[in-house]
C-alpha cells in the first residue's frame, strides 16, 4: 500500500504509518518537516492519498523530529 500524504500542497511518503483509532501516526523522511510544520502553524488539511477506505481529510496534531526522522500524528475530519 502507498502511504503518500499531500500536506502543504506537496506529496510526502511516509515510511511507516498506524492506525490508532481516528488518527493515523506516521513516520517520514526528514523533509517533510517543512510542510508538516507549516500545515501545523496554519490549521490546514492534510489529505492520505493511499488506501481509498482511509480517503479523508485529517489535521496536524503533533510533530516530533529526531535522529533524522521526523513522526506526526493526523486526527481524521
Amino acid at each position: 500500500m502507498e502511504h503518500a500524504f499531500e500536506i502543504a500542497g506537496i506529496r510526502c511518503d511516509a515510511n511507516e504509518i498506524r492506525l490508532r483509532g481516528r488518527s493515523v501516526e506516521a513516520q517520514f523522511a526528514p523533509d517533510a518537516a517543512g510542510p508538516l510544520t507549516d500545515a501545523f502553524s496554519n490549521n490546514m488539511a492534510v489529505a492520505f492519498l493511499g488506501a481509498s477506505a482511509m480517503n479523508a481529510l485529517y489535521s496536524v496534531d503533533a510533530i516530533e523530529t529526531e535522529n533524522g526522522a521526523c513522526r506526526a500524528v493526523f486526527s481524521m475530519h
